[in-house]
C-alpha cells in the first residue's frame, strides 16, 4: 500500500505544476485584453490557462482515486514513431510558417499527419488538408479579425499566401 502511495507523487507533482502552469496563463492572459474588434491578446492565453487548470484537477482527482494512469492503455505498436513523426511535422510546419505562410504550412501538416502517419486515402486526405489550412485562415481573417501569417516568399505573398 505504501509503494502504492508513494507512486502517485510524482504523478500529483506533474498535476501540480500543469495547475502553476494554467493559473499563470490565466493571470497573465487577465492584463492583455480579451477583446477588441474580435479576440484580443489575452483570449487564448486565458482560454489555455482555463483548459490547462481543468485538466490539472482531473489529472490529480484520478491519481488520487488510485487510477495508475501510466497502465491504462499500452502503448500501441509504432505509437512513439508516430508521436514522433508528428513532433517533427510541427516543428517543420513552425519554421515554415514565416517562409510559405499559415495556409500553405498547415495544409501541409494536416496532409502529412493524414496520409503519412494516419495512413489515410490520398483523396479525402487532400480535401480535408485545404479545408484544415484554409478554412482555418478564413475563419480568423474573416469571422474573428484575427490574421495569421503570410508568406515571406515574394511571389506566395502575391498570390495572397
Amino acid at each position: 500500500m505504501e509503494q502504492a502511495r508513494s507512486a502517485r507523487v510524482p504523478d500529483l507533482i506533474a498535476a501540480a505544476a500543469v495547475l502553476a502552469l494554467g493559473l499563470a496563463a490565466f493571470v497573465g492572459a487577465l492584463g492583455l485584453g480579451y477583446w477588441t474588434r474580435g479576440p484580443g491578446a489575452g483570449f487564448f492565453p486565458l482560454w489555455l490557462g482555463v483548459l490547462l487548470v481543468v485538466l490539472a484537477i482531473g489529472w490529480a482527482a484520478q491519481v488520487v482515486r488510485g487510477r495508475n494512469l501510466r497502465d491504462a492503455e499500452p502503448i500501441a505498436p509504432g505509437g512513439r514513431r508516430a508521436v514522433a513523426l508528428v513532433l517533427g511535422a510541427l516543428f517543420v510546419a513552425i519554421l515554415a510558417l514565416d517562409v510559405v505562410g499559415y495556409q500553405l504550412a498547415m495544409t501541409a501538416l494536416v496532409l502529412f499527419v493524414l496520409v503519412v502517419v494516419g495512413r489515410r486515402r490520398w483523396f479525402e486526405s487532400i480535401v480535408v488538408a485545404l479545408l484544415s489550412g484554409f478554412g482555418i485562415y478564413a475563419l480568423f481573417a474573416n469571422v474573428l479579425q484575427v490574421y495569421l501569417p503570410t508568406a515571406g516568399v515574394p511571389f506566395l505573398a502575391d498570390m495572397g499566401l
